[in-house]
């Protein structure tokens, strides 16, 4: 069996794949890309790269809050920068955009 780390996942398991999502599209026409390929991990610190993914796993924030073991509060604030630095304005969104693809949600 797998022996989890704090972050809730296995050791050993990738957060996030260098390839997009199957069924991805990306959107050339403008300054949007979508698909998981062009989650912006590198604008991202080391604590919002795990809620990111954590989010893509539609954990919510009380979730994360418990597997992380930290406030609510704390996981809010990072989750309104995530959503600054993506622009979007909610999970159902980002994961729309980030997850499947596409900016239909």
């Amino acid at each position: 069996m797998a022996r989890k780390k704090k972050d809730g996942l296995s050791e050993g398991k990738e957060l996030v794949s260098g390839t997009k999502a199957a069924g991805a599209k990306q959107k050339v026409d403008g300054n949007f890309k979508f698909g998981l390929a062009h989650l912006p991990m590198s604008e991202f610190t080391a604590r919002e790269k795990r809620i990111a993914i954590f989010l893509l796993y539609a954990k919510s924030r009380a979730e994360i809050a418990k597997i992380l073991e930290l406030s609510e509060n704390t996981i809010k604030t990072h989750v309104q920068n995530i959503f600054g630095k993506t622009e979007v304005k909610s999970q159902k969104e980002f994961m729309a955009k980030y997850l499947f693809g596409t900016d239909d949600f």
